[in-house]
Parts: C-alpha cells; structure tokens; sequence
C-alpha cells in the first residue's frame, strides 16, 4: 500500500494509478502520469476558491498528496490509495 510517507517534496515521480470503479459499474482503466511532490497543504498554499479553508479541513487534506502535473503546471491532490506503484524520475530523464 502507497503512504503520503513514501515520497519526497520536490521529486518527480512516475505513478501507475489503479482502475477505478462507480457504483454504477466500471469508471476508467489504470493510467500512468508523472507528477511533482509538492509540500504538504498548509494555510499558505491552500484554500477554497471562495477563501480561507479552516484549520480542520486542511488538517484532512494532509492524508493527500499535493502533486503538480509537470507538463501543464496544475496542482491537484491525489489520494495514495489510487496509486498502484510509484517510481522515481531521475532529473535527466525526458518524459
């Protein structure tokens, strides 16, 4: 089982994620994405589009990774139970 422990800030990784399922039946297959550990969230890089997030609820996002795509620069979490494997991209890597 992948932890929020098993990465790095500021490493980029190559993620396989498991395929995910709805109530309703099947919802998508496994996809590999490459992603940047970002800090964990904290009251200065996070917040609701409307404003500040309270206390507790950053708290709870902290069971996430915050990760960046390295190809379109956007930040999102990404719960480590829907990581199947991660591998670490050395810097001179090309994706």
């Amino acid at each position: 089982m992948v932890r929020v422990s098993d990465f790095q800030v500021g490493k980029v990784y190559r993620m396989v994620l498991k395929p995910w399922d709805t109530p309703l039946g099947p919802g998508g297959d496994a996809e590999v994405i490459v992603r940047r550990i970002l800090d964990p969230a904290d009251d200065s890089n996070t917040a609701f589009i409307d404003g500040h997030a309270p206390q507790h609820v950053i708290e709870s996002w902290r069971w996430f990774l915050r990760v960046q795509d390295i190809h379109g620069g956007s930040a999102h979490f990404l719960a480590p139970c829907t990581i199947d494997s991660a591998t670490l991209v050395e810097p001179d890597t090309d994706e």
